[in-house]
């Protein structure tokens, strides 16, 4: 073998282990890393039962999550004007991702979890929902429109500003054969909930089913 024909491989060579140690180095540890915090019995639809509330003049709500198996959720909170939650008024949609971070410490069964609001949305879709809206400047605003989806982030809303990329820490528990989900937290906008604090217990009255 040559001198040139020895240069040229040993480049190959080279190249080869180059590229075989960066994709090991950075790619494929980090999508190691997400896929570690994605739960795949999450993964789907799951939603509540309709239930009693006491929020800005409505009285019912129902909540619908969606989790992806790429670590993607979103989070949907209908309000309605019936016990029956079958008019709806209103609705609160929070996207983002989450991050499951295994066994609570202080809970058992349960495990941690961390989710990181990059859109939320709020639309009034009856007069009525407009009416109250605008009548409190909900979120600081005051020309709330029927149907027309607002965002609401970074924005003062019920004496609390959530920034895109606040994070929520929350506690959850899949069982029933991966039929029920808990977690202790409600909405982040309806409740008042402060995000920095996980909860250290689940909450019993609000179960959801898988769909």
């Amino acid at each position: 073998m040559n001198s040139k024909v020895k240069i040229t491989a040993a480049l190959a060579t080279l190249a080869l282990a180059s590229a075989t140690v960066g994709c090991g180095a950075f790619g494929t540890k980090n999508k190691g890393q997400k896929g570690r915090e994605n739960d795949n019995a999450l993964a789907g639809k799951w939603q509540n039962s309709c239930s009693k509330m006491d929020w800005l003049g409505f009285s019912y709500n129902q909540v619908t999550f969606n989790f992806s198996g790429l670590g993607d959720f979103d989070k949907t909170t209908t309000l309605f004007s019936d016990a029956n939650c079958a008019t709806a008024i209103g609705s609160l949609t929070e996207n983002g991702t989450y991050a499951a971070l295994g066994d609570s410490p202080a809970l058992t069964g349960a495990q941690n979890i961390n989710f990181t609001i990059s859109e939320a949305k709020v639309s009034a879709d009856t007069d009525t929902a407009v009416n109250l809206f605008n009548g409190v400047s909900y979120c600081g605003i005051s020309s709330w429109q029927k149907g027309q989806a607002t965002d609401v982030l970074d924005k003062p809303c019920v004496g609390f500003q959530h920034p895109k990329g606040a994070v929520i820490f929350d506690v959850y528990k899949v069982d029933q054969d991966g039929k029920r989900l808990q977690t202790g937290k409600g909405s982040l906008f309806l409740d008042k909930s402060e995000a920095s604090t996980r909860p250290s217990k689940l909450d019993e009255t609000n179960v959801f089913t898988k769909k």
